[in-house]
């Protein structure tokens, strides 16, 4: 019985994936569609705002988590330290269609 058992599992197993993978696609290929069909235009709903403004970084920083006491200690070296990580890591990438991508090099 176990070994039956065994084989159905082997066998059930990469069946499952290959359906939930195919799932998976046309779904995300519907609702890709549907978005590129009614002109879907990426813009953050009122009361928020948008991480990025039009083609650069600005605002952006690369200040590590710090609890709020030492947030009051920064320096503004620091800060410009932290301002410079972001210029020499991080860029906006154009896509195919929709808005940029923010990208790391992964090396900061």
């Amino acid at each position: 019985m176990t070994a039956h058992l065994n084989s159905f599992r082997a066998v059930a197993m990469p069946v499952r994936l290959f359906f939930g993978g195919l799932a998976y696609l046309l779904v995300f290929g519907f609702f890709n569609s549907v978005l590129k069909a009614e002109g879907f235009v990426n813009e953050p709903p009122a009361g928020f705002r948008s991480l990025v403004e039009g083609d650069s970084l600005k605002g952006r920083h690369g200040q590590p988590m710090l609890s709020p006491e030492a947030r009051q200690k920064i320096t503004e070296e620091q800060r410009g330290e932290w301002a410079a990580s972001i210029a020499q890591h991080w860029r906006l990438e154009a896509v195919e269609s929709g808005p940029k991508e923010i990208v790391n090099d992964g090396k900061g």
